[in-house]
């Protein structure tokens, strides 16, 4: 990639700037004042439309508008999921992690020769993006309504996308069509390995000299099909353009101030 133009700043979840000052991110980061490139654009109050699921149901997908016009280019959302197993670049402004890797034994105690390894999040929230792959389309729910999704897992390898943490909600999935990037996924949740494990830990797909897990028992990070509600999205504002910078993607993806979170799957 490929610049990625984002803001940082405290609580929250991240978004997504599609075009003609409109923003999306999930339902329960919800609308709020945002942060691009260390400057505070206020939402317009009540502006905020929910997305909807084909059977009527609500969706953890908001968009809604900014009061001033950031200066920010558009994105093109896909026409089409990807197929299976495509690569993908996810970004957000989640919580950071700790140096090191951390192992746990099958009760979750910490042990250096268990057979689950993994990070610990660490203070502070960092831009990160990386390379992932599509796992497995689901529908998901972490307590603000299904969404139509594609999962990706977190496995220890140089330039892999982190697995989602708290404040990657809203954040963006990218897909490069013939040399066009296209948003094509906003994160919205984690799954866990199983109700013990630790709050605040993400959780590789395999850990070394051990036989993988089970792909049901995988921690993975969810994200919304955009595809599935890009008429809706289209409907509200008009169709993103594309714009390319230093011949790539500029994907704006900034934080939400001041908003709560909730445990849930768990929104990210």
């Amino acid at each position: 990639m490929r610049e990625v133009l984002c803001g940082c700043g405290l609580g929250g979840g991240s978004a997504v700037y599609l075009e003609s000052r409109w923003v999306m991110t999930a339902a329960h980061v919800g609308e709020g004042d945002i942060l691009f490139d260390n400057a505070t654009f206020s939402a317009v109050s009540g502006s905020t439309h929910r997305l909807t699921n084909p059977d009527g149901t609500d969706t953890d997908i908001i968009l809604f508008r900014l009061a001033s016009d950031p200066g920010l280019p558009s994105l093109t959302i896909r026409e089409s999921a990807p197929d299976l197993d495509s690569a993908v670049v996810m970004i957000g402004v989640g919580r950071n992690s700790e140096e090191d890797v951390t192992r746990w034994n099958s009760d979750w105690e910490e042990d250096s020769e268990g057979e689950t390894e993994g990070y610990k999040w660490a203070s502070g929230r960092t831009k990160g993006w990386g390379e992932n792959t599509i796992e497995k389309f689901t529908t998901a729910n972490a307590g603000e309504g299904d969404v139509l999704s594609f999962r990706t897992h977190f496995f220890d390898e140089e330039g892999r996308a982190q697995a989602a943490a708290v404040g990657d909600s809203g954040g963006a999935v990218v897909y490069e069509n013939n040399g066009i990037w296209e948003l094509t996924g906003m994160m919205h949740a984690v799954s866990r390995v199983d109700e013990d494990q630790p709050n605040g830990t993400s959780i590789f797909s395999y850990t070394p000299g051990f036989p993988p897990m089970a792909s049901e028992e995988q921690s993975t990070t969810l994200s919304a099909d955009l595809s599935q509600y890009r008429d809706q999205i289209v409907s509200v504002i008009p169709e993103p353009g594309t714009w390319g910078l230093l011949g790539g993607l500029a994907v704006i993806v900034t934080v939400i101030l001041g908003r709560r979170r909730r445990a849930g799957i768990r929104p990210s």
